[in-house]
């Protein structure tokens, strides 16, 4: 995809032109070539030196880390909750979304989706797009979490349908054509992001770019990134994935919304997983076990060991770690995201 660029010409406020760069290509180098050997070797040395030499300090962390049984007990409460004596749709719907996303907090992987279709199901009657934004949405992510591809693929669709603001419709648009690409349907996942560049290109009032600008960028970059590496050129989705992580905790910084920045963990997660798997595809190993690295430690500071999200870093390290040939390592890893998700009550 060619440079992507609008003008916010809408809306209060003087008009802001905004250029986003998908090509993926490295900034022109304003060096010399033995300058800028200099400075990789320079930038190698860091990161090697920045790594210990083993998981040991990993493994203190995680053996300090307890199951919290009352939260345990609280998310299985919520999860278990009978539906409210009530004929109002709208009410339903958010009851069973509400479920659905606890069920999905302690591994009820049947659960999760069958809960999201019923939040479906009450706001298709109650015809409020709001609602059925939401829960296309979420039904969309567990269906795809179970695997079940090409169910998620079918409700992304709809949740782009769905969306009320622009954007709202670039965000889901760009998630689309992620999924499109990871599913292998390239063709598809490219004509997708000539869509969002299109929605790009008209614009939105300038109090909205402001606001979501950055994220709006991230989720761009990251669909670009990950038709690159479905496509095989990894240095591209490298140079996409960094830059969107880069705007994506700078949104995080200035987003001044709690529940922004607790989403936000989990989507800087991700962001760092698909980095570290692009770096390993350019055989970066070291620096890909440095992003990796950071990805466990914020999530364990985020939510600790016993939550849904930690096993998945844990095993993506895991990964990595079986990659470079150390196996007793990446065992000792997939050991605790096994026991974590037994605790947290995942069925096997």
């Amino acid at each position: 995809l060619a440079v992507c660029k609008r003008s916010c010409t809408k809306g209060p406020g003087p008009s802001v032109p905004i250029t986003i760069d998908l090509t993926g290509k490295d900034k022109k180098q304003t060096v010399s070539a033995k300058q800028a050997k200099k400075i990789a070797l320079e930038k190698r040395s860091g990161v090697i030196a920045a790594i210990p030499p083993n998981i040991d300090d990993i493994t203190a962390i995680l053996r300090e880390q307890k199951p919290d049984a009352k939260e345990i007990a609280k998310l299985e409460k919520l999860a278990d909750q009978k539906p409210p004596n009530t004929k109002s749709a709208t009410k339903l719907s958010e009851f069973y979304h509400d479920r659905g996303i606890a069920a999905g907090d302690v591994g009820r992987s049947a659960q999760e989706p069958s809960d999201f279709k019923l939040a479906v199901k009450y706001a298709e009657a109650s015809k409020n797009n709001k609602l059925k934004y939401f829960a296309y949405g979420r039904l969309s992510t567990a269906a795809a979490g179970a695997g079940l591809f090409n169910e998620g693929l079918k409700y992304r669709e709809k949740t782009v349908q769905n969306s009320e603001h622009s954007s709202q419709k670039i965000r889901q648009t760009a998630i689309l054509a992620t999924t499109q690409a990871v599913l292998g349907d390239l063709p598809a996942a490219e004509k997708t992001m000539e869509s969002v560049e299109a929605l790009l290109s008209k614009g939105m009032p300038n109090k909205i770019w402001q606001r979501y600008g950055l994220d709006l960028s991230r989720s761009a970059k990251y669909a670009q990134a990950t038709i690159f590496s479905a496509k095989g050129e990894h240095k591209k989705a490298t140079t996409l994935y960094k830059s969107a992580l880069s705007d994506y905790e700078k949104y995080l910084k200035v987003a001044g919304n709690e529940k922004s920045k607790a989403y936000g963990d989990e989507v800087s997660q991700i962001l760092r997983r698909r980095l570290s798997r692009s770096l390993e595809y350019e055989g970066k190993l070291v620096e890909a076990e440095l992003v990796v690295r950071a990805a466990l430690l914020n999530r364990l500071k985020a939510t600790g060991l016993y939550s849904t999200w930690a096993p998945r870093v844990i095993l993506r390290f895991a990964d990595h770690l079986a990659i470079q040939g150390r196996f007793d390592e990446s065992k000792q890893l997939i050991d605790v995201a096994i026991d974590v998700m037994q605790k947290l009550g995942f069925p096997e």
